[in-house]
């Protein structure tokens, strides 16, 4: 299974995206998200990392919800006992009288 981008990565995308839909350059999107454009721009160009505080910001202000994921959340782990068998339940027979 392939490896996801980094988080960086993936809100670079975003940023850009979100750029080009709403047709606003970084400026806007960082004047909207309460970020310095500078720091914005140096992030888009991959010159940087945005902490936590900008990070959060820029995600709220674009609508994004930012989450992680780990193998043992994504996928439950296999039990380590296979499950005994149900028991089977008694089926009632009618019995058939002769009626005349």
């Amino acid at each position: 299974m392939p490896k996801p981008p980094p988080l960086s990565d993936q809100l670079r995308t975003a940023v850009r995206l979100a750029m080009k839909h709403r047709g606003v350059k970084e400026g806007r999107i960082a004047r909207e998200a309460g970020v310095d454009p500078a720091v914005l721009w140096r992030f888009i160009r991959g010159e940087t990392e945005l902490l936590g505080g900008n990070l959060d910001k820029l995600a709220a202000s674009l609508g994004l919800r930012l989450t992680t994921r780990s193998p043992t959340t994504l996928v439950p782990p296999k039990p380590t006992h296979p499950k005994p068998p149900r028991p089977k339940r008694p089926t009632a027979k009618k019995e058939r009288g002769n009626a005349r």
